[in-house]
């Protein structure tokens, strides 16, 4: 019975001192990982281009940001043969902002629908194969009051 509790606690010194080992050996494997040594990487900015600076300086909000987007799109970019000029009446970030500039087209019998978009929601009067199409439906717009853009998509 004596050799029998010595076995047993000579296994359970044998266990216990493993796991210590395996602990003390791991922080240290694990430690030297812990603090990589400190490198700097130089990294180059480049300048702003003075288009965009003049841009930053003049423009102050998004929306005014992404006329001025669209608007230079509109000029670099042509419609593929799946593309469209669409014409936007608004893009709102929430659905109710859209809904309010729709009744107000619907008031004037204006043909409209709300799209859901990365942007938020667009309410779009009209998709033209030219941009002619589009530019008189814009301008038909902007006489009753709208600022409608014109968007390739």
């Amino acid at each position: 019975m004596l050799r029998g509790l010595l076995v047993f606690v000579l296994l359970i010194g044998v266990i216990v001192g493993s796991f210590w080992i395996s602990f003390e050996l791991g922080k240290r494997v694990l430690g030297s990982a812990g603090n990589p040594p400190a490198k700097i990487i130089p990294v180059k900015i480049p300048e702003v281009p003075p288009e965009i600076a003049g841009l930053q300086e003049s423009v102050s909000t998004a929306t005014t940001l992404k006329k001025v987007a669209a608007a230079a799109h509109e000029k670099q970019v042509k419609p593929t043969r799946n593309q469209y000029y669409k014409v936007q009446a608004g893009v709102f970030k929430d659905k109710a902002g859209a809904e309010d500039l729709a009744s107000m087209l619907k008031e004037e019998g204006i043909d409209h629908f709300i799209r859901k978009t990365a942007a938020g929601w667009r309410v779009q009067v009209g998709a033209y194969k030219t941009r002619a199409q589009a530019e008189a439906r814009r301008t038909a717009l902007k006489q009753k009051g709208y600022n409608p853009s014109i968007i390739i998509e």
